[in-house]
């Protein structure tokens, strides 16, 4: 006769990893995007500063002050989404 080799707790437990993994990683996703979202307004802020700028000094201004704020938020933002996307234990093909 032939033995039946039960599977079904493996293969839950195994789904269960992977579906945790994958929500781990859509809430980096949205975690990403809300911060992309934030830089893009970032910098059309900068941008409608420099364009509303009176005069070179005023330009001058807005590069020399307003914008190394918006650099260094933009760096930082872009260092976490980076150090999310490489610990990300989700793989293509999942």
């Amino acid at each position: 006769m032939a033995t039946v080799i039960p599977f079904e707790e493996r293969a839950v437990a195994h789904l269960r990893e992977r579906l945790g993994a994958v929500e781990e990683a859509n809430e980096d996703l949205i975690a990403f995007a809300r911060g992309h979202s934030g830089a893009v307004a970032s910098i059309h802020s900068a941008v409608l500063a420099a364009i509303e700028a009176e005069g070179i000094d005023g330009l001058l201004h807005v590069v020399t002050q307003e914008w190394p704020l918006a650099g260094d938020w933009l760096r930082r933002r872009g260092r976490d989404a980076h150090r999310r996307a490489r610990s990300s234990p989700v793989r293509p093909g999942l």
